[in-house]
């Protein structure tokens, strides 16, 4: 399964957090350390000056509409692979970024990245098995870890676990906050759980 480094907080907050420059780059300094060698980004989360130094040693999943594809070009960063970041989803693009349960897309897709977490698991159920699929979301936001433990266990790694452990899922969208952050969830040991059971607990419902 791969992992992929999100970074819609590097420049505008987002979730949990607004990423300095300066642990930016520690941040991909640790992810090319740890094996990690694709970044996940868009135009509107306005951080492409803060990937400019780096943007050579990482491919890139691009999110973009038809707009502003045209506007930037190819050119803007090295080995991309251009992602619908908006709907509609039915006008011939390879790779697209899902934002609504309903949606429905024509065939010709290739690549599809959704929300999926243990509590939000509606998008799985529309996407097409043969492709490619990678999600996003898996720590709901960063709210996975200001949630308190789930019988002594940190609820972020009940989250990371439940996503790893999905055959049908190709890659996952990574953000953090830290250097260090990202080397605590790479290293989240696995634990024999069974999820259904988390999801029908009271704990869980009232979030």
């Amino acid at each position: 399964m791969k992992i992929i480094l999100g970074t819609a907080h590097f420049a505008d907050e987002y979730g949990w957090n607004h990423v300095k420059a300066k642990e930016v780059h520690k941040i991909l300094d640790k992810a090319l350390d740890l094996g990690i060698d694709t970044i996940e980004t868009a135009y509107d989360y306005h951080c492409l000056d803060a990937l400019a130094t780096k943007k050579s040693d990482f491919n890139f999943i691009f999110k973009c509409d038809t707009m502003t594809q045209k506007k930037i070009g190819m050119e803007a960063l090295t080995h991309a692979d251009i992602m619908k970041h908006h709907p509609p989803y039915n006008d011939g693009w390879k790779a697209i970024s899902v934002y609504n349960s309903s949606s429905r897309f024509g065939p010709g897709v290739e690549m599809v990245e959704f929300p999926y977490n243990l509590i939000d698991q509606r998008f799985g159920v529309i996407i097409p098995s043969e492709c490619e699929i990678i999600v996003r979301s898996v720590f709901i936001q960063g709210l996975a870890f200001q949630m308190p433990d789930f019988h002594g266990i940190p609820f972020y790694h009940l989250c990371w676990n439940f996503v790893r452990n999905n055959p049908n899922i190709d890659g996952i969208v990574v953000g953090v906050d830290s250097a260090a952050q990202l080397e605590d969830i790479l290293s989240i040991p696995q634990y024999e759980i069974d999820y259904s059971k988390i999801g029908q607990d009271r704990w869980i419902k009232k979030y």
